[in-house]
């Protein structure tokens, strides 16, 4: 049957556990987001994939160049990720990351199959993915966080843009439950980072603001550049995506880095 997991109007609340049980700022809990994830993959639905999909030619020509790209930055094995969970010896934690991993590769899935019924075809390398990979590994666990947290987030607002901007309305609802997913796992990111930082002064996680502001900033703009096409054909103006990206990164980053 069709998913059911739709977007909430607020666009702020994570599905299933994430919903239920609301985010403490002050606490990171390993066990609590195990539960979320795992209670995730059991809530997935198949989706019934149409044979046709209804998307006129002048979005489907950059749309499938965009997913392309993301397709391939969702195929990631997590190897680096799960080599500096490792070495906090949360056994949870671990697990928790190797859902989201699997969750991230699902999705590159779903995105292969919609490359495909727009008879587009897949990539197996890009700039942008390679300097994203490069990014995360240089140096430990909490910069490969950051450089997740900023992917996720405008990887977020490109999918919020499909889901309300495409036509048809079986990507709609694919897209919708992407953003869902992408939603928790930037609260998920954002909790741990909160309480990883707890042992910084404020003046250093300000530092860390400022910095990760001028980066996360860089690279928006880099991708209005590289998709702009895609957002203008969506019917998204640059400006309007940009504002969208820098207000949802200011809420995470404030929270993330206790300056809230």
């Amino acid at each position: 049957m069709t998913s059911q997991r739709l977007l909430h109007p607020t666009d702020g609340g994570a599905p299933n556990a994430g919903a239920k049980a609301g985010f403490n700022h002050s606490a990171f809990s390993s066990a609590y987001w195990l539960s979320y994830f795992e209670n995730n993959k059991k809530d997935k639905h198949s989706f019934v994939w149409p044979q046709y999909l209804d998307i006129p030619y002048s979005l489907r020509v950059p749309i499938i160049k965009s997913l392309q790209r993301f397709q391939i930055g969702e195929t990631g094995d997590g190897n680096h990720l799960r080599k500096y969970a490792k070495t906090l010896n949360d056994p949870l934690y671990e697990q928790c990351i190797d859902l989201f991993v699997k969750e991230e590769n699902g999705h590159a899935l779903v995105l292969a199959r919609i490359i495909e019924l727009m008879d587009g075809y897949l990539i197996t390398w890009h700039w942008s993915d390679y300097a994203f990979v490069s990014l995360r590994h240089l140096l430990g666990l909490k910069t490969e966080i950051f450089i997740i947290l900023t992917a996720e987030i405008v990887g977020k607002c490109f999918y919020k843009a499909c889901a309300d901007k495409l036509p048809d309305q079986s990507l709609r609802t694919i897209f919708s439950s992407i953003v869902l997913d992408e939603i928790a796992h930037l609260k998920f990111h954002w909790s741990f980072m909160r309480k990883e930082m707890q042992s910084f002064s404020w003046l250093i996680r300000r530092a860390i603001y400022f910095f990760w502001s001028a980066v996360f900033l860089a690279i928006c703009c880099v991708f209005i550049i590289d998709h702009g096409e895609t957002l203008r054909a969506l019917g998204k103006s640059p400006r309007s995506f940009l504002v969208d990206c820098l207000s949802l990164y200011k809420r995470g980053a404030m929270r993330a880095l206790l300056l809230d």
